[in-house]
């Protein structure tokens, strides 16, 4: 199970804070004591914090992040069992990604090289291929849409393209200074419908995430995915992207979502 960031899709892209319109009445006051605007869920300290995170990732061209996974299922008794996995993702914008997702219970790897997406099961020496659009972020949306592959992390990868969007959500807090590891983070909390979500920022430049924790309010359970982040700059030859299939590898097709094939998204 991996990190569920399509469930906080609403953080890829930027928006100013919406400010409620006066009513009739208050309109026709308005020459003699303007209309309140509607308080921001976001206030500007909070909001800075995600534009300068959103900056320092934007600054990043070729580099490795690693993220420490640990994700809980919940069984029909209710009790919650945790399970990890650790992601290493090697970038290069705008269109090389590799990806190994390594656990004693699952392995997959992902290889873009610009043209094409790879998905390979080293367990069984299954591998598919689809031709890709030439950027990550165009990547990793159409296959989604169109074969319903959630690439691992796919969201965070997009806020280095773009940055952080508020407009779904309702409350958030400075939750105050915290240490993950050897960093010293500031700590926030936010709320959106469905979903709480905490987020660590590296206090000192630059201000990358530290560690994020998603909780799925839908749930009665609210199980919790947490990932704690390491990134180091690195230098990437092409050949780094491109996959060769070992010598007992079996190829086999990657059908269409049924929305894809009839036209629609996903």
């Amino acid at each position: 199970m991996r990190i569920r960031y399509r469930q906080i899709a609403a953080l890829c892209g930027v928006a100013a804070l919406a400010v409620a319109s006066p009513s009739l009445a208050q309109s026709k006051k308005a020459a003699a004591k303007p209309a309140k605007p509607a308080a921001a869920a976001v206030d500007t300290q909070i909001l800075g914090a995600l534009q300068r995170m959103a900056n320092a990732m934007k600054s990043m061209d070729s580099f490795e992040l690693r993220a420490d996974m640990t994700s809980e299922d919940v069984l029909d008794s209710g009790q919650k069992l945790q399970s990890s996995n650790t992601m290493t993702a090697l970038i290069r914008r705008p269109n090389r990604l590799q990806i190994t997702m390594d656990s004693e219970r699952r392995n997959r790897r992902f290889f873009y090289d610009g043209k094409q997406l790879t998905i390979y099961g080293p367990a069984t020496g299954y591998y598919a291929q689809v031709a890709a659009p030439p950027t990550i972020r165009a990547m990793l949306n159409d296959v989604a849409d169109r074969y319903g592959v959630d690439t691992p992390l796919a969201d965070l990868m997009m806020w280095g393209e773009t940055a952080v969007k508020t407009d779904q959500i309702k409350s958030s807090m400075y939750a105050g200074a915290d240490r993950i590891g050897t960093e010293v983070c500031d700590q926030y909390a936010f709320r959106q419908d469905g979903t709480d979500w905490q987020l660590w920022i590296r206090r000192a430049d630059p201000a990358l995430p530290c560690k994020v924790v998603i909780t799925n309010t839908d749930d009665p359970a609210q199980p919790q995915t947490t990932a704690v982040f390491t990134w180091m700059p690195r230098s990437f030859t092409d050949a780094d992207f491109a996959f060769t299939p070992p010598a007992d590898a079996r190829r086999i097709e990657i059908g269409k979502t049924q929305t894809a094939a009839n036209g629609g998204g996903q």
